[in-house]
């Protein structure tokens, strides 16, 4: 599948660009909390990737351990056009290969999937959705309890 394999190509540039982050940033620690996690990927990498920040990072209203970054205008998405009879294919699996291996890199595994979201004057609008593993909302809870 064509989506999968974009994503498992986003996965090996996410491993290279959490690393090179890291050294440009001279960060001597590794973002382990989930929001800490989801601002350094919507800020710091977002601006080393597409060079500018995320539009916007929300928690679903929905579900605790599910979180989504959009971007209204991802650079990546703008040459590609999407025959209709693929109509379901999401070329942004890409991105949200990188975002789940900078996630798992962080100590914060997530289920991570990209879709196109069409707005008013924003055709190309994206939103990666994140749903963090059990266990990693689990250390959530006992970190912000202090046990």
């Amino acid at each position: 599948d064509l989506e999968a394999k974009l994503s498992e190509i986003g996965q090996r540039v996410g491993v290279r660009m959490f690393e090179l982050a890291m050294w440009r940033e001279k960060t001597v620690h590794r973002e382990t909390r989930v929001l800490q996690t989801l601002v350094f990927i919507n800020t710091v990498v977002w601006r080393a990737l597409f060079d500018k920040q995320a539009d916007s990072l929300e928690r679903s209203t929905e579900s605790d351990d599910e979180y989504m970054i959009t971007d209204n205008e991802p650079a990546i998405l703008k040459y590609i056009s999407v025959p209709k009879e693929m109509s379901s294919f999401s070329p942004g699996a890409f991105i949200s290969g990188v975002v789940e291996a900078i996630a798992r890199c962080c100590q914060c595994p997530a289920r991570v999937t990209s879709h196109v979201v069409p707005a008013d004057g924003l055709p190309l609008r994206t939103v990666i959705l994140l749903k963090f593993d059990k266990e990693v909302m689990d250390r959530e809870k006992r970190l912000e309890t202090g046990k």
